[in-house]
């Protein structure tokens, strides 16, 4: 996944449906974490995440997430099968992303690679989470979401 540094003040509009990484919060070679954020079909946005989400990259990361949800018709996939490591204040944020999701009638998909769901299992908390083990998987099952409920 190539990494690119783009400032806070971009001039990319959140609705902006490229596949280009967008963000790269942490940016030091010590905690790196790495977000691509793409739009694979309508209604639903996916942000991809690798790298290390810790108490040094969360705060970035769960303000890019807060600014996509209020722009997310009605489909997020969070895609984390590519992180290497969390904390629990990685999954705090996974925590209020799931609340905020659900007070904005979002739907919220989850792909946790080994160390999320290693993580989530251990705090008890994945239950809190709509889990798939594929991205693919993911984004089917948020479009069908988004399409049932405006039936």
């Amino acid at each position: 996944m190539p990494e690119f540094d783009i400032p806070e003040q971009s001039s990319r509009s959140p609705e902006d449906s490229s596949s280009e990484p967008v963000f790269r919060p942490g940016a030091g070679p010590d905690h790196p974490l790495r977000v691509q954020v793409h739009r694979p079909g309508t209604g639903v946005l996916v942000l991809s995440a690798g790298g290390t989400l810790d108490t040094a990259t969360t705060a970035d990361f769960a303000e890019l997430v807060r600014h996509r949800l209020e722009c997310t018709a009605s489909g997020l996939v969070l895609d984390l099968a590519h992180i290497e490591f969390i904390d629990t204040d990685g999954i705090i944020t996974l925590l209020e992303t799931a609340t905020r999701a659900q007070a904005r009638g979002v739907e919220l998909v989850l792909v946790p690679g080994p160390s999320v769901t290693r993580l989530l299992e251990l705090l008890e908390v994945g239950d809190r989470f709509v889990r798939e083990d594929s991205a693919e998987h993911a984004v089917s099952n948020a479009q069908a979401a988004v399409r049932g409920r405006s039936r």
